[in-house]
């Protein structure tokens, strides 16, 4: 059983290998406009004959790509199968079944590919052609200079992208459904992901002899998918145990049609269940802001819509540039600014839409975060999908900047793995709270790599619901730090919460991390991420390390009154602390 957030993610990293090469074809056309006198010197026939010779190139851009894809699509279907078979096993019992589930989903997502692939290239002929021959109308008609025309035709070249095809009426022909490319690709690597991880599950339960199913659920479902969100169901009809009815899972459910369960753009699955058994998804989750699902749901609707907008705006900036360099004409120099002000305003809105939703949490716990690769648009390298990060272990210098240092750098080849996404599963917390920790881990290294500053986050116990963390304000180096009203909002969460924070250094916890996990009775655990890709999990034994930190400190700071270096001192005390913690056993520390 895959969650919801799984579910959401599954296809982003191959749809990120689609974007570059989209990025690639509208490049190689925009200079097929260019080429010579320009395309509205054309008449509309040499057009279309010109379109179709540019057939081959585009078909080699693919192949070119051919590598990253089927990595991204092996590596997905690993990870996510995986995950899934694993929260099977752990619900039913039985052997691991994703290895064998593996090469077959790979090669369902690779013959949905092929037919995209042979749409891409049928898309970007169609985009060159309709924004040629508008050109080539303004042009004739007098309602547009030769050069204007031009320059329109390459920002809406570029602003339009590549769609293909995703619903076509077998009778009449009739196209009723088009998509941007990466948006197809999403959508088919996660439905197919998400479809092959419900039939496992299905034979899981078929070999156990299982026949009650709980339906995940999250806070920002789509209306109509409410009512049997986050309950429990019978594979054979409804029944009642023990005084608990369970209602037939596909009467209820609608599993397997378009609109019901893990039909179109449905994050919800399935996974099995023992009556009995504590269920590990409600009806209706609250989101952590307090506010109502639907309104979360409308707010990160508007926040795709904009995603799409920035994507367009920043095809149509590169589209502009590549005008501007070919003929350096005023005409292309206005539209280059032109173009530039749009991505502006678009980012100014994301940004925008950003703060006000999270200025209207109720609790403080942000509703909305930035997902710079949902705004890529193949004009941003360092910005790729987690299968290339992981292929070249780290993120070089030179992309980061001045600011990057190797000292600090994370080793992508360890994060980014199974295995180290296993670790998480491993630490003794609660299933979603783990989950959690692996997600925000991720992230955070992500935003910290190649530096000193450190992140903390505040993860509940109970939920796995992020409750707070330190992102947006600037970062200390080797210190993080809670706001007073976070510390309040965190201290009234029920069952405590789970701390989450990096070490660039890679170094075992502070005296610091110490003491907070032993002051603190809403600290349930704490939760240590190092950019060498281990992980520490220190465990307060007995009482008494507060005191005695506290004591050893002074003892330092009173044998060492010239020393002016505050960290010196801290240091000196923290491994006077470990080496008198080899006997006082006020603490274990857990290194993965």
């Amino acid at each position: 059983m895959l969650s919801p957030d799984q579910i959401e993610a599954a296809g982003d990293a191959v749809a990120a290998v689609y974007n570059g090469i989209e990025a690639r074809m509208l490049d190689h056309l925009v200079a097929a406009m260019l080429a010579g006198d320009g395309i509205t010197r054309r008449t509309v026939t040499e057009i279309a004959l010109l379109a179709q010779t540019h057939a081959g190139e585009l078909r080699r851009i693919i192949d070119d790509h051919a590598g990253e894809i089927d990595e991204a699509v092996r590596a997905t279907a690993e990870e996510m199968l995986a995950a899934s078979d694993a929260d099977d096993a752990a619900r039913a019992g039985g052997e691991p079944m994703w290895p064998q589930q593996v090469a077959a989903t790979v090669d369902g997502i690779a013959l949905v590919l092929a037919r995209d692939n042979i749409q891409m290239v049928e898309g970007a002929k169609q985009a060159f052609l309709s924004a040629s021959i508008e050109a080539v109308t303004l042009a004739n008609t007098g309602m547009a200079t030769a050069e204007r025309a031009l320059h329109r035709a390459v920002r809406k070249l570029e602003r339009e992208g590549v769609s293909v095809i995703t619903y076509q009426d077998a009778e009449t022909g009739r196209v009723t459904v088009r998509n941007k490319v990466d948006v197809a690709v999403r959508r088919h690597v996660r439905t197919q992901i998400a479809q092959d991880g419900a039939r496992m599950t299905e034979r899981r339960m078929g070999v156990l002899g299982v026949t009650l199913v709980e339906v995940s659920s999250h806070c920002d479902s789509r209306p109509e998918h409410r009512p049997w969100q986050g309950r429990c169901y019978s594979l054979v009809g409804d029944v009642e145990i023990e005084g608990v009815r369970y209602p037939d899972f596909y009467a209820a459910t609608g599993y397997g049609s378009v609109d019901g369960l893990m039909g179109a753009n449905c994050r919800h699955s399935f996974g099995p269940y023992r009556h009995g058994a504590t269920h590990a998804y409600e009806p209706d989750p609250k989101h952590p802001s307090g506010l109502p699902g639907e309104e979360v749901y409308r707010l990160e609707q508007r926040q795709r819509a904009l995603e799409r907008r920035i994507r367009e705006a920043k095809r149509e900036v590169r589209g502009a540039q590549q005008a501007y360099d070919a003929l350096g004409d005023a005409e292309g120099r206005a539209g280059l600014a032109k173009a530039k002000d749009g991505l502006k305003r678009s980012q100014a809105a994301m940004r925008g839409l950003i703060a006000d939703a999270n200025a209207a949490s109720k609790t403080g716990a942000p509703v909305l975060h930035r997902k710079p690769a949902r705004e890529w648009a193949g004009d941003m390298p360092r910005v790729r999908s987690m299968a290339q990060l992981a292929a070249e272990g780290k993120v070089s210098r030179k992309e980061r900047g001045d600011g990057y240092s190797e000292d600090y750098a994370v080793r992508r080849r360890v994060v980014n793995g199974a295995a180290y996404k296993a670790r998480f599963g491993e630490l003794g917390l609660p299933k979603r709270a783990a989950e959690t920790a692996h997600q925000q881990a991720m992230r955070i290294l992500e935003d910290r790599d190649g530096t000193a500053g450190e992140r903390l986050c505040a993860i509940s116990w109970r939920t796995g619901e992020l409750v707070a963390d330190t992102f947006g304000r600037p970062p200390a180096d080797f210190a993080s730090g809670f706001a007073a009203e976070q510390v309040d909002r965190i201290d009234r969460v029920p069952g405590g919460v789970v701390l989450l924070h990096n070490h660039p250094a890679s170094g075992p916890p502070s005296a610091t991390d110490i003491c907070t996990l032993a002051k603190h009775e809403w600290a349930r655990a704490s939760v240590i991420v190092c950019h060498d890709g281990a992980i520490y999990l220190p465990r307060v034994l007995r009482e008494g390390v507060v005191e005695a930190y506290n004591e050893i400190i002074n003892d330092v700071r009173g044998a060492n009154p010239a020393e002016s270096d505050s960290k010196a001192v801290e240091k000196m005390a923290q491994d006077a602390l470990y080496l008198e913690n080899e006997e006082a056993k006020w603490f274990k520390i857990t290194r993965r």
